[in-house]
């Protein structure tokens, strides 16, 4: 006796509508991790993104903090046009200018503003005490 079956050849609608679901699920869970939060830029993580363009190309950048609020960062051999650029949230008013060598260590030029000391090989502000004795 021969079976009789018959040669699939298209989806039913009911795994058409299993598969759509769980690619909603999937797209649900992962969608959120995919929108990026606004990132606030503070002196630091400036100070910290040039430091490792420094490090990243083996070469002097400088780093130019406005009294605005607007910085840029400018490589030593391309000072033509900033290489990254941008804007500090909830700046005091004070400009900088910072030299960060190859190697990640960070000067502050004499006619910055800023009154707080650099650390050279951290490269972050450490506040002067205003303790006399």
């Amino acid at each position: 006796m021969k079976l009789l079956t018959r040669k699939r050849r298209a989806f039913t609608l009911i795994e058409m509508v299993v598969v759509l679901t769980v690619m909603g699920i999937a797209l649900a869970v992962v969608a959120p991790s995919m929108i990026l939060p606004r990132r606030t830029t503070d002196i630091g993580t400036t100070i910290a993104d040039a430091r490792n363009a420094a490090l990243r190309r083996s070469a002097r950048m400088t780093l130019s903090i406005a009294a605005d609020g607007n910085w840029s960062i400018y490589a030593a051999r391309l000072a033509a046009e900033p290489l990254r650029s941008g804007r500090i949230d909830q700046h005091d008013g004070s400009a900088a200018t910072i030299d960060i060598s190859p190697l990640g260590l960070c000067t502050l030029n004499e006619s910055s503003t800023i009154r707080d000391a650099l650390d050279p090989f951290t490269c972050e502000f450490k506040r002067e005490s205003s303790v006399s004795r």
